[in-house]
């Protein structure tokens, strides 16, 4: 697999990461939002040491994930259901209409 070094800051500390080759705007975006994020944790416990900061802040995130992937698959339910409840009125619809069709 190809790609090289990026070099990015987090709350002033610098940090080596390969990146696949491609790849390169997706991680500048994902590091500008995590500092973001991180410097919103940061500004709300100052006191908190840099790994703490991290820590918090990837625990908050993976909630936010997991309550999204959750959300998500209820949406996902609902919507097959309502498609399943499509198909069956339009399947009666079809049947109905058979039926007056058909000659007496």
């Amino acid at each position: 697999m190809s790609g090289k070094k990026i070099s990015i800051t987090l709350l002033g500390k610098k940090h080596q990461l390969f990146c696949p080759a491609g790849e390169e705007a997706a991680l500048h975006r994902s590091v500008e939002y995590l500092e973001t994020r991180l410097q919103e944790s940061s500004e709300k416990a100052s006191l908190l040491s840099y790994e703490r900061v991290l820590m918090i802040t990837a625990l908050n995130m993976a909630n936010e994930l997991l309550r999204a992937e959750v959300s998500k698959a209820q949406v996902d339910m609902e919507l097959h259901q309502r498609i399943s409840a499509l198909h069956e009125n339009i399947d009666q619809l079809l049947l109905q209409q058979r039926q007056m069709e058909l000659p007496d």
